[in-house]
């Protein structure tokens, strides 16, 4: 089931990070995400965005417990 990165947030730039201990892998994208069209990350691997609010991004996980870190600059 695919998620929203965050509520809305104004920012300028964001760069995700998969969990370490995640067991398999993440799509991020827009809000029709999926396992077919996401940009996929294994784990510990980054992504970074030029993007003008955060809750335009959303995530999908291959397995249940699988997460995501992330920083932004506003």
């Amino acid at each position: 089931t695919r998620v929203q990165l965050s509520s809305s947030t104004a920012i300028k730039t964001v760069t995700i990070r998969a969990y370490s201990t995640n067991t398999g892998l993440i799509y991020v994208g827009d809000s029709s995400v999926t396992s077919a069209n996401g940009f996929q990350l294994s784990p510990q691997e980054t992504v970074s965005l030029d993007i003008a609010n955060l809750s335009s991004i959303w995530l999908d996980a291959d397995s249940n417990n699988s997460g995501v870190s992330y920083i932004y600059l506003a």
